[in-house]
């Protein structure tokens, strides 16, 4: 003779714990997805190595050199043919490595000033058949200066600006873990058997890849405008523009799987609900 069945103890408190668990584990998501993105040195120059953005960046810090000109006394002519295009990527790859390191002054002008001082001791050379200290000593310094006056305080804003939002992100990460971690504990040992456990945690899953996913979307419209005034990239628009496109895109795939996967919980022990209530 089937036994009566017995109703689920603790549903409404289940489902409480359930929707708090979707808030919490969105903002690990989240959290996690911006320390490995944009907050990623490794992510950040796998962005700016690409060729079309490497272009870009290239062209745009030469017209940098053509402004640093009219403050050094020197030519466009002289200025752009100091600092090579390899040299340049070079200066913007370390430059971004300080700033994730959270460097004091992160541009690195002895780098600028060594590649200068090549420059100017092989024309030095070719056209006039000697070297000079004094000229090479007066046309670095003035790279350096110039740099150190209109570049570097700027940079150690964006460096302390990326140190301020990695606290907070990482603040937000481990304690949206933790209470996550709880949550689904106390969802677990509040349902037996574990099966009606692991459909809440299903639909917690499921909710939190959804909230993730609409929040990506949104921070991908918006982030065009925000950033690139806040962050003093005028220059770089394009390429800061595609460095937030390329981290919005991971929130989105990550969220989709993490939606993806509270589904399939749903379904899985949805069905094994079903056929253990009719037992």
């Amino acid at each position: 003779m089937p036994t009566k069945a017995i109703r689920p103890k603790h549903k409404g408190l289940s489902r409480v714990l359930s929707i708090i668990f979707s808030l919490t584990f969105s903002l690990f998501i989240l959290g996690y997805l911006t320390n490995r993105t944009v907050l990623s040195e490794d992510f950040t120059k796998s962005v700016l190595n690409q060729s079309s953005n490497k272009t870009i960046v290239v062209q745009e810090t030469r017209q940098l050199l053509n402004q640093m000109s009219q403050n050094t006394g020197l030519s466009e002519t002289v200025t752009s043919a100091l600092i090579d295009d390899t040299t340049i990527t070079k200066v913007v790859n370390q430059t971004v490595a300080n700033l994730y390191e959270n460097k004091t002054d992160p541009i690195p002008t002895q780098l600028i000033q060594d590649a200068a001082s090549d420059k100017v001791n092989d024309a030095l050379s070719q056209t006039f058949g000697i070297t000079s200290t004094s000229i090479v000593s007066e046309v670095t310094q003035n790279l350096k200066d110039y740099v150190d006056t209109n570049m570097q305080p700027i940079a150690n804003q964006v460096g302390q600006r990326l140190s301020e939002i990695q606290t907070i992100v990482n603040l937000v990460m481990y304690v949206g873990a933790i209470i996550s971690i709880i949550l689904a504990i106390m969802i677990l040992l509040l349902n037996h058997p574990l099966i009606r456990g692991w459909w809440y945690l299903g639909w917690g899953l499921s909710i939190a890849g959804a909230l993730a996913g609409l929040a990506s979307l949104f921070f991908k419209a918006n982030s065009q405008v925000s950033f690139v005034s806040a962050t003093y990239s005028q220059y770089f628009q394009e390429v800061v523009q595609s460095w937030l496109g390329a981290a919005a895109d991971q929130f989105v795939q990550l969220s989709l799987v993490v939606l993806g996967l509270g589904i399939v919980l749903i379904i899985v022990f949805g069905i094994l609900k079903s056929r253990h209530k009719s037992e």
